[in-house]
């Protein structure tokens, strides 16, 4: 099964319309990479989301490799590598290749850092404003006794510790 018959049966069967390739060397191929955006283009899946948790290199990129990513629902830069380029070649030699990014890749990095700093902010609220009865609480009891255990603190707060999965 190829890429697009993978992606059109998990949103034809599941419903999924977030899609995380993890391939680090996506962007390798331009051809590749254009032709494939094309074929999933051709699916119509509304609302489809590309997400990249292996980064790509920013020496991989151009404007039209990008343009049919957003085009494709790459909704942010994601953990694009805009740094110095370092390598080292058969023969131990060390390469280095400055970072240079255009003023239009500058204001799309500047545009995504505010707009992820901005939600954080925004969910950091939200968090605050929906406990803050439990965090006067807490505030009142560590005021009075300075530390709380575990169990002291779930007594106060009516609800046991988060577990991480």
């Amino acid at each position: 099964m190829n890429v697009v018959e993978e992606i059109k049966r998990l949103y034809v069967d599941y419903g999924v319309t977030l899609i995380i390739p993890e391939d680090d060397m996506f962007t390798l191929n331009k051809k590749r990479v254009l032709d494939l955006a094309d074929e999933i283009k051709r699916l119509n899946i509304p609302n489809l989301e590309l997400q990249f948790p292996n980064g790509l290199a920013i020496n991989t990129l151009d404007e039209q490799i990008i343009d049919s990513l957003i085009s494709l629902g790459m909704r942010n830069l994601g953990p694009i590598d805009f740094g110095p380029q370092y390598d080292i070649s058969d023969y131990g030699l060390r390469t280095y290749e400055a970072a240079g990014v255009s003023d239009k890749t500058q204001e799309a990095i500047d545009k995504e850092v505010k707009r992820l700093v901005d939600e954080a902010y925004q969910r950091a609220l939200e968090i605050l404003k929906r406990e803050r009865k439990s965090l006067d609480v807490i505030a009142k009891a560590l005021v009075e006794k300075e530390t709380l255990d575990g169990e002291e603190f779930e007594k106060l707060v009516g609800k046991p510790k988060a577990k991480l999965t």
